[in-house]
């Protein structure tokens, strides 16, 4: 278990008041990792004093706004840690780059208002539904890393039962709309290096 997450659920007012985001994509055999937090906005400025003190340190984001990415509908600013080559990100909403323009994004409505609603509990935190892991795995590496790490592609491909689920495809045409089934259907045939460039060349909208 990481340092990160050793710090924050030492405070039981925390433990249960954040999620991690990327559980799925994390390579727990590596000794330095990226986790990506959702935490509940009450519980915000406890979880930022609580890693100050703690002996992570609070640095600049390198994709916020001092870099030039602007933060739209009033999302606020990520905020990051880094304790002994691992980072920790922080967010109050489920956000991704824009495909194309230096800016940050919520994820639909539908996404957001729903994340809190349905968890999961894993041996050492909470962690998004099913549907709403696999949802963020998929926007996350399609337009914020805008590549599939190996580690997704495994989780994806033992996932096809969700992705075809009804409410996993309503999702997903909130954030790829008209190109939601081309996009299901190529993570189901594995060609994820197809992803991106299909999306740049789609025009039936």
């Amino acid at each position: 278990m990481s340092n990160f997450l050793e710090i924050i659920n030492s405070d039981p007012n925390l433990k249960d008041n954040y999620l991690l985001l990327n559980f799925d994509s994390i390579d727990w055999n590596r000794h330095t990792h990226v986790f990506k937090i959702l935490v509940n906005p009450n519980f915000k400025e406890l979880l930022i004093e609580k890693l100050k003190k703690s002996g992570p340190h609070l640095i600049e984001h390198p994709l916020g706004k001092k870099a030039g990415y602007r933060m739209l509908y009033q999302i606020k600013s990520p905020v990051l840690f880094e304790y002994e080559k691992s980072y920790c990100e922080i967010w109050e909403q489920v956000c991704c780059l824009s495909f194309f323009q230096k800016c940050w994004l919520p994820l639909d409505k539908l996404i957001n208002n729903t994340i809190w609603n349905e968890v999961q509990k894993c041996d050492y935190c909470l962690i998004p539904s099913e549907v709403n892991r696999l949802v963020y795995n998929i926007t996350n590496s399609f337009f914020t890393e805008k590549s599939f790490k190996q580690t997704i592609k495994d989780y994806l491909e033992k996932s096809t039962s969700i992705l075809v689920s009804e409410e996993a495809q309503q999702k997903l045409d909130r954030e790829f709309f008209a190109f939601t089934p081309t996009l299901i259907e190529l993570i189901k045939d594995g060609k994820f290096d197809e992803l991106i460039i299909a999306y740049k060349s789609f025009v039936c909208y």
